[in-house]
């Protein structure tokens, strides 16, 4: 008597699962990027803008380059290149040599976090 359960059948079932469960992950990933890249760049540009402060810029000068982030970030495209982070931060990297991986974040503890909400 010959089995349905046969190797092939199982390898096949299994290759179909992988590749929807791989879509199904992508997905959830797409979506938290797009839910939180907002108060990411927003917390960045605050955090940036803070930095400025600190080397002397005045009111006026971090308005003026707020207000040029925002035009950035509302243009889509410059040049016939598609304004994104990643093409900001690769153009960045080569032209001035940054390494953005040298950035370090201190998270809030979950304690700290919700204190503060």
């Amino acid at each position: 008597m010959r089995s349905f359960t046969s190797s092939a059948i199982v390898r096949k079932a299994q290759a179909e699962i992988d590749k929807q469960l791989e879509e199904k992950r992508l997905e959830i990933a797409y979506n938290a990027l797009t839910a939180n890249a907002p108060s990411i760049a927003r917390s960045t540009e605050a955090l940036v803008l803070y930095a400025l402060s600190l080397n002397g810029y005045g009111k006026k000068r971090i308005q003026q380059i707020h207000e040029w982030v925002c035009g950035l970030s509302e243009i889509g495209e410059m040049m016939g290149k598609d304004v994104t982070f990643n093409s900001v931060k690769a153009h960045m990297s080569e032209k001035y040599g940054i390494d953005f991986d040298e950035l370090t974040l201190r998270m809030p503890t979950w304690e700290e976090f919700r204190d503060e909400t």
